[in-house]
C-alpha cells in the first residue's frame, strides 16, 4: 500500500508539473502569436517612435517621453496622421481636420466605450465602463434639470465647505486637490443619489477611491499575459478586488433605496425625487430588457468616475493659476458682484452664463491644464476612408493630440504658450456672433478636452455650472495665495504618459475674507 502510495503520488506531481509545464508553452506561443499580430501594421503610415523593429525601446519610449512624441508627431503631420506603438499595440493619431467627417459615426461603424475599455483597463472585462443609458441619462435629465438644482447646490456648497475646509482665521494651508475631491463628492452625491446618502462616509469614501482604483488595477493587470488575466486579477491586483468591493458597497447602498421607492411609486400621489436614482430608474423601465438595480447601482460608480474626478480636477487648476496670477482675482469678484447685483442672484442659468471672464478663465487653464494630452478614442469596427484617401480598417484605433491643438499659434493666435485669462472672453467680444463657440463648455475641433461629436461628455453642461458656482464661493468667501509667497509660481502639475493632473500634494494659504466672517 505504502509503495502504491508513493507510486500514485509521483504520477499526480509528474502530472501536475506536466500540466504548468504545457501551460507555461501554450502562454508562451500565445504570447509570440499576439505580439506578431499587434504588429501587423494595418494602415500605411509612419509610425514615430519604432525604429529597427525595436518594439521595447518603442514602449518605453512611449511611457517616458509621450509628450515629446506628439509634439514631434503636430509638427510633422499637423494636417495627417502617423501612428504610435504603444505597449498594447498602434495607435494612430489623426488631425483635427478629420474630425468633422468622423464625429456622427455610428456606434457599430466606430465604437466609442470599445476604445476606452481597451485603453484604461484592457481586453479582460472585470468592470465595464460603458453605458449609454448612464450617458443618455445625464445628457437629458440632469441637463434638463439644472436650473432646478442650482439653489440646493447653492445651500450645498455653503454648508459642505463650512464642514470641509479649516476655519482659516488667518491664512492656513490646504492640501487643495485632497479637500476638492471630497467636497465634490458631497456636492456632485447631493445630485445623485441625494440626501442623505451623500454625506455617508462609507459612499463618499467609495465614490472618490473607484476611479483610482480602476486606473491603477487596469495598468497592472494589462502587464500579464491575456490568459492569465483572470486569475492575476482575482489574486494578484488589489486595487481589482477593491473595486468588485466597492461595487458591492454601491449594490448594498443603492439597491434597498431603489426597491423602496419602486414599491412607493405604486402609491397614487407618490412624488418621485430629481436624483440620478429616480433618473436612471425610470428611463430603464422603459428599456426592452431593462437594466437590473444591481447594474444600476454600478452605473452610479461610473457616474462618479467622471464627475467628482472631474470638478476636482479643474477646480484645482483653476486655484492653482489664480494664486500664481492673483492680478485677475479682483476683476472676477467685480464681475461676481455686478452679475449678482443685474439679476438678484448668481445661482440660476441666466446669471451663469453672464460670468464671461470667470467662464474664459475657466478655458484658459483647461487649455493650458487640460485632463490629457489625447483626446477623442475610437476603435474602428468597420472600415472607414478619410477624405485625405487614407483607408482605416477595422481594428484600428484612433486618438487625437488635443493638448497640441490647444497650443496652435494658427488655431488660438500667437504665444500660446502664455496664459491670458480672458482670452475667451476677448474672443467673445471680437465675434460676438461665435461667442458661444469660445464657452467653456463648448466642443469644436480646435476645443476638444470635452471630446466632441456624438461622444462628447454628456455631463458638461452640469459641472460648468456647478464648478462657477464653487469658485464664486472661494472668490467671496476666502482670500487665497501660493503656500511660497507670490514669486514661488504655480504648482507643477503631475504627468503620467497622456494623463495630466494637478499635484495632489501641493498646498495654497486660505483666509476667510472679513467681509464674510
Amino acid at each position: 500500500m505504502v509503495l502504491l502510495h508513493a507510486l500514485i503520488s509521483s504520477h499526480t506531481l509528474a502530472a501536475v508539473f506536466a500540466s504548468i509545464v504545457l501551460t507555461f508553452l501554450i502562454c508562451v506561443v500565445e504570447e509570440w502569436l499576439r505580439q506578431q499580430k499587434l504588429r501587423r501594421q494595418l494602415i500605411e503610415a509612419p509610425v514615430l517612435n519604432l525604429k529597427g523593429g525595436d518594439y521595447d525601446a518603442a514602449s518605453r519610449e512611449y511611457k517616458e517621453n509621450l509628450r515629446g512624441l506628439l509634439k514631434a508627431g503636430y509638427v510633422q503631420f499637423k494636417n495627417g496622421l502617423y501612428q504610435l506603438w504603444r505597449p498594447d499595440g498602434y495607435v494612430t493619431v489623426i488631425s483635427r481636420q478629420f474630425i468633422d467627417e468622423l464625429k456622427g459615426l455610428p456606434t457599430e461603424t466606430l465604437d466609442f466605450h470599445a476604445a476606452v475599455q481597451t485603453n484604461f483597463i484592457g481586453k479582460y472585462k472585470w468592470v465595464t465602463l460603458g453605458s449609454d443609458l448612464l450617458a443618455r441619462t445625464i445628457l437629458e435629465q440632469l441637463t434638463q434639470q439644472t436650473s432646478a438644482l442650482l439653489p440646493i447646490m447653492a445651500d450645498e456648497i455653503t454648508r459642505t465647505f463650512g464642514e470641509e475646509m479649516p476655519e482659516c482665521k488667518e491664512f492656513t494651508p490646504v492640501r487643495v486637490y485632497d479637500c476638492l475631491k471630497r467636497i465634490a463628492a458631497i456636492l456632485t452625491g447631493r445630485v445623485f443619489v441625494g440626501a442623505p446618502l451623500n454625506r455617508n462616509e462609507k459612499w463618499i469614501k467609495t465614490s472618490i477611491n473607484f476611479t483610482h482604483d480602476v486606473y491603477v488595477g487596469g495598468s497592472k493587470l494589462r502587464k500579464w499575459h491575456y490568459l492569465l488575466r483572470p486569475v492575476v486579477a482575482r489574486f494578484f491586483v488589489p486595487e481589482i478586488r477593491k473595486v468588485w468591493k466597492q461595487q458591492d458597497i454601491a449594490r448594498r447602498l443603492l439597491v434597498p433605496i431603489m426597491e423602496e421607492r419602486s414599491e412607493a411609486q405604486k402609491q397614487p400621489g407618490y412624488n418621485k425625487p430629481d436624483d440620478l436614482i429616480q433618473w436612471l430608474m425610470d428611463n430603464a423601465a422603459k428599456e426592452k430588457n431593462p437594466t437590473n438595480f444591481a447594474r444600476l447601482a454600478e452605473l452610479q460608480l461610473l457616474a462618479s468616475f467622471a464627475a467628482i474626478h472631474t470638478t476636482a480636477l479643474t477646480c484645482t487648476h483653476v486655484l492653482f493659476d489664480l494664486a500664481a496670477r492673483p492680478e485677475y482675482i479682483e476683476p472676477l469678484r467685480k464681475e461676481l458682484d455686478e452679475v449678482e447685483a443685474r439679476f438678484g442672484t448668481l445661482h440660476e442659468k441666466r446669471a451663469l452664463s453672464q460670468l464671461s471672464k470667470l467662464d474664459s478663465f475657466m478655458k484658459e487653464s483647461q487649455r493650458l491644464n487640460p485632463p490629457g494630452l489625447l483626446t477623442f478614442p475610437r476603435l474602428v469596427k468597420k472600415p472607414i476612408t478619410l477624405s485625405n484617401g487614407t483607408l482605416l480598417p477595422a481594428g484600428t484605433q484612433l486618438i487625437v493630440p488635443a493638448g497640441y491643438i490647444s497650443l496652435d499659434d494658427e488655431v488660438w493666435g500667437p504665444r500660446t504658450d502664455e496664459f491670458r485669462g480672458f482670452r475667451f472672453a476677448e474672443l467673445r467680444g471680437a465675434r460676438p456672433e461665435d461667442g458661444h463657440k469660445h464657452q467653456f463648455i463648448s466642443t469644436s475641433p480646435n476645443a476638444m478636452h470635452f471630446g466632441h461629436g456624438r461622444r462628447s461628455c454628456p455631463g458638461r453642461f452640469f459641472a460648468g455650472h456647478e464648478l462657477k458656482c464653487i469658485l464664486a464661493h472661494l472668490l467671496r468667501t476666502y482670500d487665497f495665495q501660493l503656500e511660497g509667497g507670490p514669486g514661488a509660481g504655480r504648482p507643477p502639475n503631475k504627468e503620467e504618459m497622456d494623463l495630466i493632473n494637478p499635484d495632489d500634494e501641493a498646498q495654497l494659504l486660505f483666509r476667510r475674507r472679513s467681509e464674510v466672517a
